[in-house]
C-alpha cells in the first residue's frame, strides 16, 4: 500500500529523489574474481554488493514529497550517509507503513492522482518537526538499524571513509543516542538538522519503480537476468 505507483505500464528512474546513481553493473572480470574465491565470499558478495544496491538504482524513485534530497547534499557535502539512506529508502519507506509513521491509502482509482492517494502522517507535521519528534520517526523506522547495515566498512580504522560506524561493541551500537552521534556528527546544531531531515526524508514516501522493492521487481524483465 505504501508504494501508491498509478501506472499501469513498467517504470523506472534514472534517479533516486533527483540523485543519480554512479553504480556500475559488475563486469566480467568482477564476476570472474569472484568465483575464484571461497563460496561464502560468492554468496556473501552476491547477495549485498553485487545484486543489494540493484534494486533502487535501477528501479528509482520520485515524487518524495517536499523533501529536496539534491539541495541537502550540495548544501551539506559532510552529510554523506544521505547515500547509505537511499539505498535503502523502499525499506525505510515500508517501516514507515508498519510501524505508522504514516498512514495510506487501502485503495486508489486508477483516475486518483498521486497526490490524493500519497501516504500521510497524521501524529506528525512534516514541515515543522522537533527534534525529539524526529528522534522517535527514526526510532520506529528502524533508521539506525539500516543505516548501520548499508554502511560498508572498508578502511584502515574499520570505519567507512564517508561515514563514522562505531566499532565498539554490540551494547553501544544499539544504542540510539550513541549511535546518532557518530552517524550524523558529533557537533550538536548539525546533528540536530540531520536528524529532523533524515525523519521528513523517511516519512515522505513517494513513487517507486516496479524494480526498486522485492514485491514488484518480477514486473521488471531486468529482474530474470539479474537473477540468473
Amino acid at each position: 500500500r505504501w508504494n501508491n505507483n498509478p501506472s499501469r505500464y513498467l517504470q523506472r528512474a534514472q534517479s533516486i529523489c533527483g540523485v543519480k546513481s554512479r553504480e556500475h553493473l559488475a563486469t566480467c572480470s568482477i564476476l570472474s574474481d569472484l568465483v575464484s574465491t571461497s563460496f561464502i565470499s560468492v554468496v556473501k558478495t552476491a547477495a549485498g554488493s553485487l545484486h543489494g544496491w540493484c534494486h533502487m538504482n535501477i528501479g528509482g524513485a520520485w515524487d518524495c514529497g517536499h523533501i529536496n534530497v539534491v539541495k541537502a547534499i550540495e548544501e551539506h557535502p559532510d552529510w554523506t550517509w544521505i547515500k547509505d539512506c537511499l539505498s535503502s529508502l523502499w525499506q525505510l519507506w515500508q517501516n514507515s507503513m508498519i510501524s505508522g509513521v504514516v498512514s495510506c491509502p487501502h485503495s486508489c482509482s486508477l483516475e486518483t492522482s498521486f497526490e490524493d492517494c500519497r501516504c500521510y502522517s497524521r501524529d506528525y507535521d512534516l514541515n515543522n518537526l522537533s527534534y525529539s519528534e524526529a528522534k522517535a520517526i527514526l526510532t520506529r523506522t528502524k533508521f539506525w538499524d539500516l543505516l548501520e547495515n548499508t554502511l560498508d566498512v572498508d578502511d584502515d580504522d574499520g570505519n567507512n571513509g564517508n561515514s563514522s560506524l562505531p566499532t565498539d561493541d554490540d551494547a553501544n551500537r544499539l544504542d540510539d543516542d550513541y549511535r546518532r552521534r557518530r552517524l550524523l556528527g558529533k557537533d550538536n546544531s548539525s546533528r540536530v538538522e540531520a536528524t529532523i531531515w533524515a525523519a521528513e526524508l523517511v516519512a515522505s514516501v513517494g513513487q517507486l519503480g516496479a524494480f526498486a522493492t522485492p514485491y514488484s521487481s518480477t514486473n521488471d524483465p531486468l529482474f530474470w537476468f539479474e537473477r540468473r
